[in-house]
């Protein structure tokens, strides 16, 4: 009597480890996964910056050769 109550002890032990090494493993994978999410956050922000940046010297590159031509007609003129 007394050793199968020691196997039913050692059996819940034995699950409950079980469960918390699964619990373990969930919350592993949950943090992996958002720290993936915060990677693409971060990349798809620096995307956006660097697009920003883009444009904007394309709009200053624009007005300089607006002026330029401005320029070249009034000298002409």
């Amino acid at each position: 009597m007394n050793h199968s109550g020691s196997v039913e002890e050692e059996a819940e032990e034995e699950e409950e480890e079980e469960e918390e090494a699964t619990e373990e493993e969930v919350a592993a994978v949950e943090e992996e996964a958002e720290e993936e999410d915060e990677e693409e956050e971060e990349e798809k922000a620096a995307t956006e910056e660097e697009e920003a940046e883009e444009s904007a010297t394309e709009e200053e590159e624009a007005a300089k050769e607006e002026e330029t031509t401005a320029e070249e007609l009034q000298n002409y003129n």
